[in-house]
């Protein structure tokens, strides 16, 4: 091969397969281009300012928010997408909140703070990667 292109893959590679992934992935490109080839990746970088606060503003009004924590059978796919569909803004936060990462014991560190009655979710720009 002489280019391969990547749009947006490499991050998420990383954050759903981790770092181990990523690297087999990067070495099996690496291993299909020919001597002066080229890979060509566009990606997300992290900002500068890691430790700055993101106010994220999480309608409600629109679905459900109570019952995020709703168990499903893997099997049961078309009640789960109809389910999430119910689910407000917040509630499909908090439903994100529980499930990225979960069997890696990842943890999205947020704070839920109410302001003029609308809710926010507060984040750092940088997320800590081993949480």
């Amino acid at each position: 091969m002489d280019t391969f292109t990547t749009f947006s893959l490499t991050h998420e590679i990383e954050s759903y397969q981790g770092r181990a992934t990523l690297e087999q992935f990067i070495n099996l490109l690496y291993r299909q281009l020919r001597v002066g080839g080229r890979w060509l990746n566009v990606d997300v970088v992290g900002p500068a300012e890691r430790d700055d606060l993101v106010y994220l503003w999480l309608e409600q009004n629109h679905g459900r928010s109570d019952d995020h924590q709703a168990i499903y059978e893997a099997s049961d796919r078309p009640r789960f997408k109809h389910y999430l569909s119910s689910l407000s803004v917040l509630g499909r936060f908090l439903r994100f909140v529980q499930d990225f990462r979960h069997e890696e014991g990842y943890q999205l560190h947020h704070e839920l703070e109410i302001i003029d009655g609308e809710t926010f979710a507060v984040l750092r720009c940088k997320m800590p990667v081993n949480s």
